[in-house]
Formats: structure tokens, C-alpha cells, sequence
């Protein structure tokens, strides 16, 4: 009894334990669901579960807001109809079916990117998981996060660095992004606009590098003042050394980032190439400058004229009156004569002497001038000529060209004090662009060129610049008149040429002139040359000029051979004197240039518009000037540039009287 006593005991403990952990059992599995359920209902992404059948069996509260489905309405029913768009079903329940059939798990584990559908059929991007549970029959739940926002702040990201990329490459200017604590510098395409390349300038120091020897120190200095100073802005210009090794005017311009405490920690700037901008404010500079250089110059000839105008008509007049004292007068006249001839430079670098242009062959009128050039250059100096076969022609004026030669010739010459060789070339040279160098405008085009090269010592960088600046010679006191070059200048501006210089320090220099090719013929004005005995007459002439003593001596001029001289200081007083007196004058000579607002051309126009065979003379210190109404201006036919020879005025008038006769 005792021992069935002891197997029943046994057996209630067996079973009171075995209810203790069943008891325990269902209190853990109770703790699981509830664990799992709270889980599953504050998830913040969307868990779904589903049977095999495709019937959803869990939809959590995130589902619910994301889908904008109630888990009691969707709860049975076959997932893909109510969450998956309709053009993704059939691929979803084929991929369920094929799972169910073959166990491969070819989308179990992964993260895909898919398409969902909320209630109202609007469709938006997911991001899912799927995980299968080990249960029989299987149940598959799906681990679901709307990534609309992501999609679209990358979006976003994507084509702000779409757009800032574009921006740089639009703007051609190098963008930088400095990290101030890392010391990493990114930049942007645009830098390899200088030769660089911008993944080896990873740091400051590779910035640093690349500054101009005598700017680095100043420029690194004015950013370390800007940042550590607090500043927000940083602005300076410099060299920047290109890939090839020269050098690139630059203007940088940074901004500085300060965290909260206002320390310095990021650096964004924007690096713009202004080497052309700032050649051109240069060339813009010394063309204003020559400019103003050559109305002063012209000013200065026209006054100057007149002096000798006086002076070559006293000389005659002595000549005439005192033939024992001929050669003194002949002297004055060859001094006037040299004056002069630096007054026409003047005016040819001020741009107020005329062209008498004609096609000409370039090189004829360069192997006429090297056979004049070899007497003038010496025997120390060896000159060699180089023509390029079938050049065009050029439409200039002859003189002027030969002008352009002898120049350059002596000025090569000068150069080479102990001898040398001079080397002249002409060629041809087609241009793309307009050439702008040394303030001359030369259009794109065919030019033909010519080349003087000499082996002197060469012209350093720093006098480049001011060589064609009137007066302006490195030549000792009384060697030169620093015309020479200016008057070069002049020339090729007027035939809207270009010139450039190429100089070598101890090899030499070569001037290079280039001419528009010929595109139509023009006719050349023939000059014509006055004999040596002055012709009379007994004809009224009105004389008009503002200058008291070159005035008085034309009237003594013009009264010497005959004539009646009727005079007038200005336009105006010539006028009242026409209306008192104009039926007895037959002819008319005036100064261009007069005051108080009638000049010598309008009061020709006016007299001549009254009385249209009225011969009129017009003189000026400056050159013939193209009319812009009326006849136009030819010297020796209707216009003497001062000064003149006595003699050529007194054939010009007679010419013009008689012509009036006929």
C-alpha cells in the first residue's frame, strides 16, 4: 500500500508539474503575441503578412496609414487586388506561385524597390522585404517602408547637383569648395580650362603652389587675414601659373562658412579667367592714349604750319629781293623743308593726312625701296630680301609705304650699332579673329605682311609697350626724334591695318605690318608739281585766314604777282565782305580751321552756292580731309597743305582762274 501510496504521489507531482509548465508555457507564449503584436502595431514601417493563398492575415497600423486601408476591411482579402498596382499583379502572383511550387527563394531576403497603391489608386515608391515564417501551411510576411520622400529629396539632391554642375560649366568660371578643417579642396570641370588638373590640387598648399612668385606671399597672406579675421567675403586678383607654365590673370572671389560658434569651416569660391578682359582694358587704354597722343600731335602741326608758312614765304621773298644773298635763303628753305617733313610725320601719326591709295604690287614697291635702303643703311649693315611668290596686291598709298620701310630700316639700323643683318620678308597672313595688339583694329581677313628683322640687341619687355608713343626713343640726346616709329604707327592705322612685334633680348627684333589684301582698284591721285617761275595776274582774291602774320604775308605774296587782295580774320567777316563786295572777286582762298563758327569749308559751300564757277582754294596746317558735303578736298587741285612753297600757290591760283574761264 505504502509503495502504491508513493506511485500516486509521483504521479500528482508529475502532472502538478507538468500543469505548472503548460501553465508557464501559455503565460510565455501569451508574452510572445503580445510582445510581437506591440511590436508589429508601433512599427513605424508597414508589416504585412499573407497566406499562401495571397490573403492578408496581418495589416499593422502604418499599413493602415500608408495604404489608407482599415485592417478590419482588408484582413481575408487576396493582397495584390487592393496594395499592388495593376500593371505589377500578374508578375506578383506569378512570383508567389512559382515560390509555392519550385521553394526557390529568389526575392526572399532582399530589399526591393517596387510600386504600391493607396485606396484612392495613387501609386508611390516602397522599399520591401519579405520574409517567410516557418509554419504549416506557410505564411509570408512583407516588411514595407514608403520612400516617397527619400525619392524625393535624392531627386532633389540629383538635379541641385545636375544644376550646380551646369552652372559651372555654363559659366566657364573654376568653382572651389575648400573644408577648412580637412584641408580638402574640390573643384569644379572648369579648372581644366587652365591646363590643370583638378584632382592633384587636393589641398591648400597645391593652390599655393600655383600663384605667381611675387604674389604668393601677399595673396596667401590677405586669405589667412580674411579667415582668421572673421570675414564672410575674400576677393583678390593674381597670377595664376596655367599647365604650360605661363600665367593667367585671375580674379578670385571666396566665401567664408562659420559653424555656430562663428569658427571658420568651409570655403566656397568662384575663380574667373580675366587675362583677355584685362589685354583689352589695355588695348582700349593705349589706343585712347595714342589717340589723345595724336590730336595733341596734330594740334601741335597745324600750329606749327603756319610758323613755317611765314617763314618759307620770307625766305622766298628774301630770295627774290637779295639774289647775292641766295644761299642763305636757300638754307632757310631746306630747313623748312626738313621742319615740315617732321610736321607731315606728325600728321601722319595723328591720322589727319589723306591717303592716295592705288593697288599696288607689295613687292615692287619694296625692291625699289631695298635699292634706295642698301645706299642709306651702309655697308656694315647686310640687308636681305625675301618675297612670297603670288602675294596680293594691297590698296595703299605708295609713299606712305615706302615711308613704313625706310622707318623700320633705319630704325633696325639704329639698332645694330656695330652691324648686322636686316632681313626683309613680305607674305601673306589670314586672320580669324580681329587683332587688337597695340590698340590698332585689324578685321578678320587676308593680309599681306611685311617683315623687318634685325640681329641688335633687342627691346626689352618693359619698352615694348610705349614704342610707337611720339618722342618717345631710347636713342642717346640728338639721335633721334622718336617720330620714327610713330609715324609707322599712323600709317598702318590708316590703311586699317594691324602690326606686331616679336623681341628678343641679345637675338634680335622683327616688326611685323600687316595691310588689308586688295579687294577693288581705286584710282591714284596724280601730284602735280609746280615750275619754278610764278605766274601773275591782275584777278581780285579774297583771302581768309585767322593767323595775322601768315595772312600778311600771303597778301604780300599774291599782291608781288599782280593780283588785288581783298582780306578777312574769319568765315563770318568773309561773308559781310562777299555781300559788299563779291561781283568783283574772282577768287577765293581760305583756311579750313577758323573761329566763331564758320569754318573754311562751309563758307566755300555757301559762296559757291550763290555762284557755283567760283573757284575756291582751301589751305590748313592739317592735311586734305575727305568732305563729308560738297567737293571733296585734293591737294594741288582745290586745297595746299601748309606750308607751301610760294611758287606752288601761285600756279594753283592761276590754274584755278583760268579753269574758270572756260
Amino acid at each position: 500500500l505504502q509503495g502504491i501510496a508513493k506511485q500516486v504521489i509521483a504521479r500528482l507531482e508529475l502532472r502538478r508539474r507538468m500543469v505548472t509548465a503548460r501553465r508557464h508555457s501559455e503565460h510565455a507564449i501569451q508574452r510572445s503575441e503580445a510582445l510581437t503584436s506591440a511590436l508589429v502595431d508601433s512599427a513605424l514601417d508597414c508589416v504585412i503578412a499573407i497566406d499562401q493563398e495571397g490573403r492578408i492575415i496581418e495589416f499593422n497600423p502604418a499599413a493602415e496609414r500608408t495604404f489608407g486601408r482599415a485592417r478590419a476591411d482588408v484582413v481575408g482579402q487576396v493582397m495584390s487586388d487592393l496594395i499592388v498596382p495593376p500593371a505589377l499583379r500578374a508578375h506578383h502572383e506569378h512570383g508567389l506561385a512559382n515560390h509555392l511550387a519550385s521553394g526557390l527563394q529568389t526575392n526572399l531576403g532582399r530589399r526591393l524597390e517596387l510600386t504600391g497603391m493607396r485606396a484612392d489608386g495613387s501609386e508611390f515608391p516602397l522599399e520591401l522585404s519579405i520574409t517567410r515564417v516557418a509554419t504549416e501551411p506557410p505564411i509570408f510576411a512583407g516588411f514595407i517602408r514608403d520612400t516617397t520622400d527619400r525619392k524625393r529629396a535624392e531627386r532633389e539632391l540629383r538635379e541641385g547637383a545636375e544644376r550646380f554642375e551646369l552652372l559651372t560649366r555654363a559659366t566657364h568660371d573654376a568653382v572651389w569648395d575648400w573644408d577648412l578643417r580637412s584641408d580638402a579642396i574640390w573643384w569644379s570641370q572648369a579648372v581644366e580650362q587652365f591646363g590643370l588638373d583638378r584632382g592633384r590640387i587636393t589641398a591648400i598648399d597645391g593652390w599655393v603652389d600655383l600663384l605667381h612668385p611675387d604674389e604668393r606671399e601677399s595673396i596667401k597672406r590677405s586669405l589667412d587675414e580674411a579667415i582668421a579675421g572673421g570675414a564672410e567675403h575674400w576677393y583678390a586678383e593674381y597670377q595664376l601659373r596655367r599647365g604650360d607654365g605661363t600665367y593667367a590673370t585671375v580674379l578670385d572671389r571666396g566665401y567664408i562658412l562659420h559653424d555656430e560658434e562663428r569658427q571658420p569651416v568651409r570655403m566656397i569660391g568662384v575663380i574667373m579667367d580675366t587675362t583677355e578682359r584685362r589685354r583689352l582694358e589695355a588695348q582700349l587704354l593705349q589706343s585712347q592714349k595714342m589717340e589723345a597722343v595724336g590730336q595733341l600731335a596734330g594740334g601741335i602741326a597745324h600750329d606749327f604750319n603756319n610758323v613755317l608758312t611765314v617763314i618759307q614765304c620770307n625766305a622766298y621773298l628774301l630770295d627774290r629781293q637779295a639774289p647775292d644773298r641766295d644761299t642763305n635763303a636757300q638754307e632757310i628753305l631746306q630747313a623748312t623743308e626738313r621742319a615740315a617733313s617732321l610736321t607731315r610725320q606728325l600728321l601722319l601719326f595723328s591720322r589727319t593726312q589723306r591717303l592716295r591709295t592705288q593697288v599696288l604690287d607689295f613687292d615692287e614697291v619694296v625692291r625699289n625701296m631695298i635699292r634706295m635702303l642698301k645706299r642709306v643703311l651702309g655697308e656694315h649693315v647686310t640687308v636681305i630680301a625675301r618675297s612670297a611668290p603670288s602675294l596680293p596686291a594691297v590698296e595703299a598709298d605708295a609713299s606712305m609705304l615706302e615711308q613704313v620701310l625706310l622707318n623700320l630700316a633705319v630704325n633696325a639700323r639704329d639698332a645694330m650699332p656695330e652691324g648686322g643683318t636686316l632681313t626683309i620678308e613680305t607674305g601673306t597672313v589670314t586672320t580669324e579673329r580681329p587683332i587688337t595688339d597695340f590698340g590698332l583694329d585689324g578685321a578678320p581677313g587676308t593680309y599681306v605682311t611685311l617683315t623687318v628683322r634685325d640681329t641688335g640687341a633687342g627691346i626689352p619687355a618693359t619698352v615694348l609697350p610705349q614704342i610707337f608713343d611720339p618722342f618717345f626713343t631710347t636713342k642717346e640726346l640728338g639721335k633721334g626724334t622718336g617720330l620714327g616709329l610713330a609715324t609707322v604707327y599712323g600709317i598702318v592705322r590708316q590703311h586699317k591695318g594691324w602690326i606686331d612685334v616679336q623681341s628678343v633680348i641679345g637675338i634680335g627684333t622683327a616688326f611685323i605690318v600687316a595691310l588689308p589684301a586688295a579687294v577693288a582698284p581705286a584710282v591714284a591721285t596724280p601730284v602735280t608739281r609746280a615750275p619754278a617761275t610764278p605766274p601773275t595776274g591782275t584777278e581780285t582774291i579774297l583771302v581768309v585766314e585767322d593767323d595775322e602774320i601768315v595772312r600778311h604775308h600771303v597778301i604780300a605774296l599774291l599782291r608781288r604777282w599782280g593780283y588785288t587782295v581783298l582780306q578777312a580774320v574769319s568765315g563770318v567777316d568773309a561773308l559781310e565782305l562777299w555781300q559788299r563786295a563779291g561781283d568783283r572777286i574772282d577768287l577765293v582762298l581760305t583756311d579750313l580751321m577758323m573761329p566763331h563758327g564758320v569754318t573754311g569749308r562751309e563758307l566755300g559751300n555757301r559762296l559757291r552756292a550763290e555762284r557755283p564757277e567760283l573757284p575756291v582754294i582751301y589751305t590748313s596746317g592739317y592735311a586734305a580731309e575727305q568732305a563729308v558735303h560738297g567737293e571733296p578736298l585734293v591737294e594741288g587741285v582745290n586745297f595746299l597743305a601748309k606750308p607751301y612753297a610760294p611758287n606752288k600757290l601761285a600756279h594753283l591760283v592761276r590754274e584755278r582762274l583760268d579753269d574758270a574761264r572756260r
